[in-house]
């Protein structure tokens, strides 16, 4: 049976026998999703790992439990954390969805999150294709790395407007349709994509 996580526990026995004295390893696998393997026998030779690393081992199952299979140890990196949220000096937004201390991010702040990112993106393209956002013109090294973070600065405030934009409908109170009624009431509504030229 193959084992893939932290090694959360060890622990040894220690006896006399004919041979002499003996001492008898043991160790808890803890699984990317929670679950533990139980004790596994590590037989009477040092661990080859200590506790908290992060490892892949097979392991044959008896009827005493598992016991380690010597040689099948991998070291692997443990994987990345979620980094945490950063926060906007402005309005303590957040640039990325809220989330719990386990954890969890809420499904439907994900999704918003995610279809802000991607708007701020392709607003982000449509700029700079029509040269239309201010970025350092140096070609050099500096430049470019000024430019680097000016975009993803950019990015990263648009995102997070987009996100308060959602959470608040600031755009249906500050924005007028172009094709609501005006104040006075006179007239109908104009069609979609009509102006004011239209109408003389």
């Amino acid at each position: 049976m193959k084992h893939i996580g932290y090694v959360k526990k060890t622990a040894q026995k220690e006896g006399v026998g004919k041979r002499g004295k003996w001492v008898l390893r043991s160790f808890i696998i803890e699984h990317a999703d929670g679950s533990e393997s139980g004790w596994i026998s590590g037989g009477f030779d040092a661990l080859p790992f200590a506790e908290g690393s992060y490892v892949e081992i097979d392991t044959n199952e008896t009827e005493r439990g598992q016991n380690y299979v010597p040689g099948s140890l991998k070291m692997l990196p443990p994987p990345s954390k979620p980094a945490p949220a950063a926060q906007s000096p402005a309005t303590g937004s957040t640039s990325t969805p809220a989330q719990s201390k386990s954890g969890y991010v809420d499904r439907n702040d994900s999704i918003v999150y995610q279809s802000s990112r991607k708007d701020a993106l392709a607003l982000v393209a449509l700029l700079l294709e029509h040269d239309a956002l201010p970025v350092a013109a140096s070609t050099a090294k500096s430049g470019q790395s000024k430019r680097f973070a000016e975009i993803t600065a950019f990015v990263d405030k648009m995102t997070v407007q987009y996100v308060g934009d959602v959470q608040t409908g600031r755009l249906f109170q500050s924005v007028v349709d172009a094709g609501a009624v005006d104040s006075s009431g006179a007239g109908e509504a104009a069609p979609s994509g009509a102006s004011a030229e239209d109408n003389d």
